[in-house]
């Protein structure tokens, strides 16, 4: 019995950071109002009000943002490699299961996509392929190629060139564009139309591919 139960010991501190994180997305989601813009008229307000909003806002910004989805990131990683771990000491390759189980995330992710416009499942099924085709890599070789993702090349890139060329123009991706019209179908539009809205620009986080790739590579480098 203690045999059996050693064999199903969980990491507790993996479920922990795991569980602050949900909890910080969540509350951040919360004061978005869930990525729907629209909050009420604060000019009658009374001064403390405003305050306390503007504190409550930044303060929770302060703790969770950026830090909430980055730790979620790493423990994507954690988890693929302790699966990975598990299956390879049973003599079994874990990689084309995961694989499956992106796919499936990719298909929970689109459906996820036409009703909240913060979908973030479709970018880590598809950045998650990083995993099955590096995992085999020598720690080295992981770390340096989470190093090299770390000082983000295509940004380092632009900079470089636009130093070097002044003409140059640093590509962007039309994010403003798509939240706005998202909140302009979200007021008025049919549900259908917030469907077709919503789903068209699921892959504009995309550009962000690269902070998954190293956060990802360093979890499995770290392990």
């Amino acid at each position: 019995m203690v045999q059996e139960l050693e064999k199903r010991t969980r990491i507790d501190v993996a479920d922990v950071l795991r569980g602050l994180a949900v909890m910080g997305i969540i509350v951040l989601h919360s004061i978005e109002h869930f990525n729907f813009y629209s909050f009420p008229d604060t000019s009658t307000q009374s001064a403390g009000l405003n305050f306390s909003d503007k504190a409550i806002w930044d303060g929770l910004f302060f703790m969770f943002g950026g830090k909430a989805y980055a730790v979620f990131a790493l423990l994507f990683g954690f988890s693929f490699f302790i699966q990975d771990n598990n299956q390879r000491m049973r003599g079994n390759d874990f990689r084309l299961r995961f694989c499956w189980r992106l796919i499936l995330l990719f298909i929970l992710g689109n459906i996820n996509a036409a009703f909240f416009t913060a979908e973030v499942l479709v970018l880590y099924s598809l950045v998650g392929f990083i995993l099955p085709l590096t995992c085999r890599l020598k720690d080295k070789w992981l770390l340096i190629l989470a190093c090299v993702l770390l000082i983000q090349p295509l940004p380092l890139y632009y900079v470089i060139n636009a130093c070097v060329d002044p003409s140059f123009v640093t590509p962007s991706i039309p994010t403003g564009s798509y939240w706005g019209a998202a909140f302009q179908v979200q007021s008025h539009g049919t549900f259908l139309e917030t469907l077709r809205v919503n789903l068209w620009p699921v892959l504009h986080g995309l550009g962000t591919m690269d902070v998954c790739f190293r956060l990802l590579l360093f979890s499995c480098s770290a392990c």
